[in-house]
């Protein structure tokens, strides 16, 4: 049997194998599903569309049955992952197992020619080849199973035989294909180490095992930001009320639900801290955890690759594969690994679209023109601001999405959840509840500045460190500086005994050598660093002007940065920020205190970044206006004009602008950024506030509210209504209570107009 793909390179001839052979029984169960199945399906669709023009796709030979056009929502519904493909291919070369089903099933309901025969016992074989296929690709345990090439053997056989019936071949043309078949069955017994189906047999044979201890090195534990403290990934996993949006105002669904869209690839936002590397650090663990079967919706997936965007050292896809498959790589070269993985199927995991660089672009854009198979599925997370550099690359090679939105914890009960399962995984058998008591004890607008997962971590950590400072926090703004004021203790801690005096100073000079660093990278687009870029940074901390030689740069960087040992031995550490949204935090801070200290420099200088480049900046400017509204508003004020314009360049969302006015006093003129038209959304009973100081300098063309009665309730929803003006304004209660009257919410709809 010859092989589809192209060998890359002169793989080793394969060692003398019995029947005995585990790989072997794969390799059978592999050939058997991956060629031969598509094979007599192909065939047979031959017969089926023997009215098909040689030009036709088969989308256009089923609406040419059908009599009309299909719309693409329609389209995109009945053909399912298979939509691309179907609409796309002139012949059935590129047609696997599912989408020839699919189109047997679709054809038989069209007819063909006015003419209609029964296809029922022709259906039954074709879905008992279908589901031998899924039992083998997706379970190990069955492909490893004789008996299941045995059963596939008998079950082709059987569809050439009720083929041969529902087509009315002669006798003599059926034999000859059945003959055919057992010729290709006994070529597959005869293993062969050169064709892609023995690589794709030692894949999965040995693929899974052979990364699984990779991933559970790097992603088993979690290192809290602030601290050295480590917990277990999956206890603290806030997994079963982690719930995504689906952003067109679809229904809200757990995160193992999004593997139900129809479309290939899935794209995950959430705001920084929003729990989208750790959502999918989790899947990778549930995915490769050898104790348990993996989770239901992670059955359909033999393989699984990962790769962040934020990597600026790997710049094909088959280098990826070859990080993942290293000693298969070496055996039979990671090209041929990766023909044969496109094979099987893959779950691509693409985190972080948002950090994306030259490098790792070309990998995602790789990534994305080599998964047309229905048996390839993508998952990419971003920030929100990043989908729509996003889109044009999906646009371009046709491939369908369908976007979910990581929901914030709002619910009290939700993040005293969340925080209950960090203070156990930190506490042991002290578990005291004060962590989760002192959470609850703040006022609601506090505490809604809490409804990330980064910074309900950040939370515990402040507890451990200022439990006392928490009790005193009135409003959102005396937050943000204890965060700072956390690793300034934490410095010194690391620094007791090597300095007696001036340690405010030392360390703030510090902190800006660290912001300057961390604005120069994020302004070249860097969230990794190099050993070169660590060596700089520790040469500005030891230049800072109060530093000697007892100050060890290196015991201060780990205090915010967090190093990644090499893989390989021939490779330095790399390290980065805990996380991007410490980056920027540092980044903004250092830009504060230009702008505080006098400098007379102007914003775009102290920036050092170009317009065309502002939305690298967008959350470190937002930073800078919330520190100055809560530290200088006379410096904010001052400064206002040249922030506003550096803001519009970064390209500032209009529920951005809403988050940070909730948060800070004096911030209220960020409303004149938003400018006039489009919609202003509202979904948290905290934005309320915001929207009315946004209102009176920008009148959107309608204000959509989307809240719960209770929420809206304790907010100023009258005042908000009349700050639209004559914008309207759209109210849609999320859960409401049918037997609940809600006269008081319309009451303020009706008296404005």
């Amino acid at each position: 049997m010859a092989g589809t793909g192209t060998i890359a390179g002169p793989a080793p001839v394969a060692p003398a194998i019995t029947m005995d052979d585990r790989c072997i029984r794969i390799y059978c169960n592999i050939v058997g599903n991956l060629d031969l199945s598509p094979r007599v399906m192909r065939s047979m669709l031959d017969k089926e569309c023997d009215d098909k023009r040689s030009n036709e796709t088969y989308r256009q030979l089923m609406e040419r049955r059908l009599g009309r056009a299909y719309g693409n929502g329609e389209w995109k519904k009945l053909a399912s992952f298979s939509a691309n493909v179907l609409e796309t291919s002139t012949d059935s070369t590129k047609l696997d197992v599912t989408p020839l089903f699919l189109l047997f099933t679709k054809l038989f309901g069209l007819g063909k020619g006015g003419a209609f025969k029964d296809p029922t016992a022709l259906l039954a074989k074709l879905g008992a080849v279908k589901k031998l296929r899924n039992d083998v690709m997706h379970d190990l345990d069955n492909a490893v199973d004789a008996q299941k090439f045995t059963e596939l053997t008998a079950a082709l056989e059987e569809l050439v035989r009720e083929a041969g019936r529902f087509y009315a071949l002669p006798q003599a043309d059926v034999d000859a294909e059945v003959q055919n078949l057992n010729n290709d069955i006994d070529k597959v017994r005869r293993m062969d180490s050169q064709i892609i189906y023995y690589w794709c047999a030692r894949l999965a044979s040995s693929g899974k095992r052979a990364i699984r201890l990779l991933w559970k090195a790097k992603f088993e534990h979690e290192k809290l930001s602030l601290n050295h403290e480590t917990v277990q990934r999956q206890e603290v996993f806030h997994a079963l009320d982690m719930n995504v949006r689906e952003t067109d105002g679809g229904k809200t669904v757990s995160y193992t639900e999004i593997f139900e869209a129809r479309e290939k690839v899935m794209v995950v936002t959430g705001v920084a801290g929003a729990g989208k590397t750790t959502l999918v650090k989790n899947i990778v663990l549930q995915f490769f955890n050898p104790q348990q079967t993996a989770p239901g919706y992670l059955r359909p997936f033999n393989q699984l690759i990962f790769f962040e965007c934020r990597d600026r050292t790997t710049p094909t896809l088959s280098d990826v594969i070859q990080q993942h498959y290293e000693e298969l790589c070496i055996e039979l070269l990671k090209e041929n690994v990766l023909m044969a993985l496109l094979r099987l199927d893959v779950l691509f995991i693409i985190d972080g679209f948002d950090e994306v660089n030259e490098n790792s672009r070309k990998v995602v854009l790789e990534i994305i023109m080599k998964t047309w198979r229905s048996n390839c599925r993508v998952l990419i997370t971003t920030r929100p601001h990043a989908v729509k550099e996003l889109a044009p690359l999906l646009r371009l090679n046709d491939v369908s999405s369908t976007q979910y939105e990581i929901l914030p914890l709002t619910k009290l009960a939700d993040q005293l959840a969340f925080l209950r399962r960090y203070e156990a995984a930190l506490g042991g058998d002290t578990l005291t509840g004060e962590v989760s008591k002192s959470f609850e004890s703040l006022s609601e607008d506090v505490r809604s500045l809490f409804t990330e997962p980064i910074n309900l971590v950040h939370f515990c950590e402040m507890h451990k460190h200022f439990p006392k400072e928490i009790s005193s926090w009135k409003m959102p703004g005396d937050v943000a500086p204890v965060k700072l004021r956390l690793y300034k203790e934490l410095i010194q801690t690391k620094l007791a005994g090597s300095i007696n005096e001036d340690s405010d100073i030392l360390i703030k000079d510090m902190f800006n050598a660290v912001g300057a660093a961390a604005l120069e990278l994020l302004n070249d687009d860097v969230l990794i660093l190099m050993e070169a870029d660590h060596l700089v940074i520790k040469e500005k901390i030891q230049k800072t002007p109060k530093s000697n030689d007892e100050v060890d740069p290196a015991a201060v960087l780990s205090v915010m940065l967090k190093e990644h040992k090499p893989l390989c031995s021939n490779r330095s550490s790399s390290y980065e920020f805990k996380h991007k949204s410490e980056q920027e935090m540092f980044a903004g801070n250092y830009i504060v205190q230009r702008i505080i200290g006098g400098y007379a420099d102007s914003l775009y200088s102290i920036l050092g970044v170009p317009k065309e480049g502002m939305s690298r900046l967008r959350e470190v400017l937002l930073y800078v206006v919330a520190a100055l509204s809560r530290d200088s508003p006379r410096h904010l004020t001052r400064r206002w004009p040249q922030l506003k314009e550096a803001l519009c360049y970064a390209g500032v969302t209009r529920n951005a602008v809403m988050a940070c006015v909730a948060s800070c006093p004096n911030a209220g003129m960020l409303g004149d950024l938003v400018g006039d038209g489009s919609s202003l959304h509202v979904r948290e009973d905290r934005h309320v506030d915001a929207a009315v100081a946004m209102l009176s300098l920008s009148k959107p063309d309608a204000v959509e509210v989307y809240m719960e009665a209770a929420a809206l309730r304790g907010a100023p929803w009258g005042a908000l209504v009349a700050a639209a003006g004559g914008a309207g304004v759209w109210l849609t209660l999320s859960s409401p209570d049918a037997y609940e009257p809600h006269d008081d919410l319309l009451l303020p709809l009706h008296d404005s107009g």
